[in-house]
Order: C-alpha cells, then sequence, then structure tokens
C-alpha cells in the first residue's frame, strides 16, 4: 500500500502539471518549497502559484491571521516558495482554481 504523503505529493505534481509545468520542473520546485512539518503531516498539500506563474510554492498556514486592510474579511495564508522566501498573501487576493491550488493575482 503507498504511503498517504507519497499519494498527495504525486497528485500535487499532477496538479501542478495540469497548470503547465513540466513533470521534473515540478518535482523540483515541489522538492523546495516543501517544509518538514508539511511532509510529516498526512493532509492534503495546497499549493501556490506565483502571479507570473513561474514560481510554486506550499501553503503552509492557510488561517495565519486575520487581515488588517480595513474593510477586509480575509485571512492571510502562510506560503513558503520553491525559492525559499515566505509571503503572507491575503486569501481575498488569490484565485482558487481547485481546492488545493491557489494563484497570486
Amino acid at each position: 500500500m503507498k504511503d498517504i504523503r507519497q499519494t498527495m505529493y504525486e497528485e500535487a505534481v499532477q496538479l501542478l502539471m495540469a497548470n503547465g509545468f513540466k513533470e521534473t520542473t515540478a518535482r523540483e520546485k515541489l522538492n523546495y518549497a516543501l517544509p518538514g512539518e508539511i511532509v510529516s503531516h498526512a493532509r492534503p498539500i495546497e499549493l501556490a502559484i506565483s502571479a507570473d506563474g513561474k514560481e510554486v510554492g506550499v501553503v503552509v498556514d492557510r488561517h495565519f491571521r486575520a487581515c488588517q486592510d480595513p474593510g477586509c474579511h480575509g485571512v492571510r495564508m502562510r506560503i513558503h516558495w520553491a525559492d525559499g522566501d515566505t509571503s503572507y498573501p491575503c486569501s481575498s487576493k488569490l484565485d482558487f482554481p481547485t481546492p488545493f491550488l491557489c494563484k497570486v493575482s
């Protein structure tokens, strides 16, 4: 029987490929973006794609904190990017084409 984390990893690779990444690029970026705490937990891997569509990130915390912008009802999400950066975009400024993929707008 396949490990659930391996199954989720493979599904994440397929999702990236469906969004225009080559398989080797998808695996490379996903391996860089996955922090240890994601790998060790059996939960779906939520992916983020940058506005230019070239960078891949992993959503580490979907409800990191409430957005501080006046009148905004979104939440800040913590995203680890493959290039090593971490960002905290507001959920109201993201597109969600699938339940486990968001795109920065």
